[in-house]
């Protein structure tokens, strides 16, 4: 089975890319931002983060070691930094699946504007600038020799 890495800062176009992924083949999606909304009901808060990372690698784990299906699975979080893609990684590893990072190479300010002004379900996105320039900051460019089978560029305002 394959699986999809997203990788990028927020408001690149991750999501996106990944929705019309799902229409259009069929991919099974993990989402910290699903995580957010479903469970704890808001878009971001700086207080819930622990949580809903120890929810996102639960889940990461239950779902690559108990799936049988061939659909593709898209992880879909930041992971912007070489220590989480190793984590992401050997998860995909120890189940004996094969991953694709999907880089979105878009300029941190234009990510910013599109986080400033999204709404999702009509709220305005939570996330504080001090937040998002630390993720930027955090950055790690992805390298052939991480683990992945290929890696995908996805450049520009191309929102996906």
């Amino acid at each position: 089975m394959m699986v999809h890495v997203l990788v990028g800062f927020p408001g690149a176009g991750k999501t996106r890319f990944r929705k019309r992924m799902q229409r259009r083949e069929g991919w099974r999606v993990l989402s910290r931002d699903d995580i957010r909304r479903d469970v704890f009901g808001v878009e971001f808060d700086e207080s819930l983060e622990d949580q809903v990372s120890g929810l996102y690698w639960e889940m990461v784990y239950e779902l690559l070691m108990s799936t049988n299906s061939q659909k593709p699975v898209c992880l879909d979080c930041t992971h912007l930094t070489k220590e989480v893609r190793e984590q992401t990684l050997a998860a995909i590893q120890v189940s004996g699946h094969e991953a694709v990072a999907h880089v979105f190479d878009v300029d941190p300010e234009e990510c910013w504007k599109r986080k400033k002004f999204s709404y999702r379900g009509g709220v305005r996105s939570q996330m504080s600038r001090e937040r998002f320039d630390k993720l930027v900051a955090s950055y790690e460019p992805v390298t052939e020799d991480e683990g992945f089978s290929k890696i995908v560029v996805h450049k520009g305002r191309n929102r996906g």
